[in-house]
C-alpha cells in the first residue's frame, strides 16, 4: 500500500550506470529512522514491477540550516538529547545562548535592562545583546549562570519576565 501523492526529503548521495540494462541508479539518502515513511510512500521495490516515481531537487535555502534533512535532523535530536540530560543551571546557560539569537528577545531586553539602569550603546544584536544580558546578570560570562546560583536565579527572572510579556507563560501570582 502507498501513499499516493506524498513525498520524502533525500540527499542525492551518488549514481552508478547498469550497463547491462543501459540505465543510471540514482542514490537519493534519508534517515533511517524514516525507512518506514520510505517505504509507505513508495511501496516495495518488485524486480517485475518496479514503482515509477518522481524526483525534484529541492530549493537549498529552504534547507538549509533549518533544514530537517538527514544531517540537520540527527544532530538537532541528538542537541535535545544532550540538553535533557544536563543539571537545570546548564539548561539555563544553553537557553540564555539561544535566547540572545532571537529578534524579539534582542528588541525586548534593551528597555528592561535600560528600567534598571542598565544600557547599551551598541547596535542591536546577538552579541550586543549577549552583552547586555551579562551586564543584566552580573556575570562576565554566560556560563557563569551554571555555576553561581544568583546569577542563575537572575537570569530565571528575566527570561520568565519575557515569556510572560510575550504570552509564552502565565503571569505569576503574586
Amino acid at each position: 500500500m502507498t501513499q499516493q501523492g506524498a513525498a520524502l526529503a533525500a540527499t542525492f548521495a551518488d549514481y552508478r550506470t547498469v550497463k547491462s540494462r543501459k540505465v543510471l541508479q540514482l542514490i537519493l539518502e534519508i534517515p533511517i529512522e524514516k525507512q518506514a515513511e520510505a517505504f509507505l510512500v513508495l511501496g516495495f521495490p518488485m524486480p517485475d514491477n518496479p514503482p515509477w516515481v518522481a524526483v525534484a531537487k529541492l530549493d537549498p535555502k529552504l534547507m538549509q540550516p533549518n533544514s530537517t534533512g538527514p544531517k540537520n535532523e540527527a544532530a538537532s535530536e541528538r542537541a535535545k538529547a544532550e540538553y535533557r540530560f544536563k543539571p537545570p543551571a546548564e539548561q539555563a546557560v544553553v537557553r540564555a545562548a539561544r535566547l540572545c539569537t532571537e529578534l524579539r528577545f534582542q528588541q525586548w531586553l534593551e528597555p528592561h535592562c535600560a528600567a534598571k539602569g542598565i544600557t547599551s550603546s551598541a547596535q542591536p544584536g546577538e552579541e550586543s545583546t549577549a552583552d547586555l544580558l551579562r551586564r543584566c546578570i552580573g556575570v562576565k560570562s554566560r556560563a557563569e549562570i551554571a555555576s553561581d546560583p544568583a546569577a542563575c536565579q537572575r537570569f530565571l527572572s528575566i527570561e520568565t519576565a519575557y515569556k510572560e510579556a510575550h504570552g509564552m507563560m502565565a503571569e505569576q501570582r503574586r
